[in-house]
């Protein structure tokens, strides 16, 4: 971890900037609540309003957008808070927020209507503190060197968005190889379900000792409670932590925040 994050003094701005922090929601009111925790932690020097894609009662998208333009915000840094790049509900985000013209999947969540200017930031992804995190649910769980180690996440049904999963978890993987010297690490996504291939291949490199299973989802919920489980009933495995909790995706947060005030900093120098 850069020591750029642990000494982190985020500039004032312009306090007609706002942010807008979006997670997708769940029935699930610990799941919700584990978000909101996160944020709290959060330091910004501008207003922010954490809204979900949906699920959440009065904390949509457009009530968030609506508190923060009642505070005088015209310029919303938009922090999408997902794993990877390939979640096709980013683009659903985007073409509610404007951003897009054409959604790839069906929504139901109607367009907002705002004339602030949207400036939107990129998911976690395989960012640095995500593996710093992903190596830190290693240690909490693994016992020995020689235990198998397999990255499960969402995935997507469609082919381009699942290009992008693939990336991003191959990337991981390498980051986690190189960082710990594990040298049997993989992935596997849920949809398309590859965790039976995945599962086979590294149980013929060690089948005495369990797996390590380390779900790549935001918060602890449905699928690392049922989805997960239920697709490994034949496996003999451990399972790490969600992401959260974590103070360094707080961190990756406010790291965001800052590189688009300090772009707004730069622009105004330059105009």
């Amino acid at each position: 971890m850069s020591g750029m994050y642990s000494n982190l003094r985020l500039s004032r701005g312009d306090l007609r900037q706002g942010v807008l922090i979006i997670a997708h929601g769940s029935r699930n009111p610990n799941w919700v609540k584990q978000i909101d925790r996160l944020c709290r932690r959060v330091r910004s020097p501008i207003p922010m309003v954490i809204s979900y894609l949906e699920l959440v009662e009065e904390r949509s998208i457009a009530e968030g957008v609506q508190k923060l333009e009642q505070q005088g915000v015209q310029d919303i840094i938009v922090v999408p808070l997902f794993v990877c790049s390939g979640s096709t509900h980013l683009a659903e985000i985007q073409y509610i927020l404007g951003i897009n013209r054409r959604c790839v999947r069906p929504t139901d969540v109607p367009r907002v209507r705002t004339n602030a200017r949207i400036q939107w930031c990129p998911p976690i992804d395989d960012h640095p503190n995500l593996v710093s995190i992903l190596r830190q649910r290693l240690g909490q769980v693994m016992q020995s060197s020689h235990q198998p180690v397999l990255l499960v996440a969402h995935g997507s049904d469609k082919a381009h968005w699942l290009t992008k999963w693939q990336t991003v978890l191959a990337s991981i993987v390498r980051q986690l190889k190189k960082e710990t010297g594990l040298e049997h690490v993989s992935y596997a996504t849920l949809l398309p379900d590859q965790l039976p291939s995945k599962i086979r291949s590294l149980e013929e490199v060690n089948q005495e000792a369990p797996m390590v299973v380390l779900p790549l989802f935001i918060a602890e919920g449905y699928f690392t409670s049922h989805v997960i489980p239920s697709r490994l009933q034949s496996v003999r495995y451990v399972r790490g932590r969600a992401i959260l909790p974590h103070p360094l995706i707080s961190l990756w947060i406010e790291d965001q925040i800052q590189a688009r005030l300090t772009s707004s900093v730069e622009k105004l120098k330059i105009n």
